[in-house]
């Protein structure tokens, strides 16, 4: 009876394992990458996953990975004063992807998926000149990654941004469905508290329209037109 039984439970025991061994993001590395990202002069956008349904969604998906691109807190924090909380809740998922990737990952590719359903980020190549020397840097939908590679895990990458990405509603009925996300609009931080994580170069400024739910595009983007994807970038100089 025991041999008839032994490859059933051969079977059962290869059937399992590859479950076990996927990765999947855990509390404790969740931690460590929120605590990376303080070290480096990101609050705000640590805060914003604590204090919302974002950090329960990044560790209730098992088997999965994910990468996080932050924005500096002047621009996050601009971003919530600006726009209603249904393009905020949006906005944010564009800065999660589904897939744990390098710098080095992110420059082989031409688009990247969000946990914003049907939006994809634009992934591009520029080159950065600092102190009479040049450098290449990834760009996701236009936005520069100043801080690349800022903390590297087993299911999780983070990276930090030049910029900040948008979402753009296009519809109440949208607006109502979003709305369902739970997040936590995080708290004020006063202006003076701000240590920008990096230099901006870029002289572009795109800042949002009366109805606070599409982009206005100003500077080299003559003709108006909002970003691949519908998101756009708010950089160093963004002003109210």
């Amino acid at each position: 009876m025991g041999k008839n039984l032994s490859p059933v439970i051969v079977l059962i025991i290869l059937s399992v394992l590859p479950s076990i061994a996927t990765a999947y993001l855990t509390e404790h590395e969740l931690s460590l990458a929120i605590s990376a990202l303080r070290s480096r002069g990101y609050k705000l956008f640590p805060r914003t996953i604590t204090d919302s349904d974002l950090r329960l969604r990044l560790l209730s998906s098992r088997n999965s990975t994910f990468t996080l691109f932050s924005p500096p807190d002047s621009l996050l924090d601009s971003l919530d004063l600006s726009f209603t909380a249904t393009l905020y809740d949006r906005s944010l998922l564009c800065h999660v992807s589904p897939s744990k990737l390098t710098a080095s990952q992110l420059q082989n590719l031409n688009y990247l998926n969000t946990l914003l359903p049907h939006h994809r980020l634009l992934i591009g190549n520029t080159t950065v000149s600092t102190k009479g020397a040049d450098f290449d840097s990834v760009t996701v939908d236009g936005v520069r990654l100043s801080v690349p590679d800022l903390f590297i895990g087993s299911s999780i990458a983070v990276h930090g941004l030049d910029g900040v990405l948008v979402a753009e509603v296009e519809s109440e009925d949208e607006e109502e469905h979003y709305g369902e996300l739970g997040f936590v609009s995080p708290e004020i931080w006063p202006v003076d508290e701000y240590v920008a994580p990096s230099e901006s170069s870029a002289t572009e400024t795109r800042v949002p329209s009366s109805n606070n739910r599409r982009i206005g595009v100003h500077g080299d983007d003559v003709d108006g037109k909002v970003s691949h994807g519908q998101f756009s970038k708010f950089n160093h100089r963004f002003g109210l």
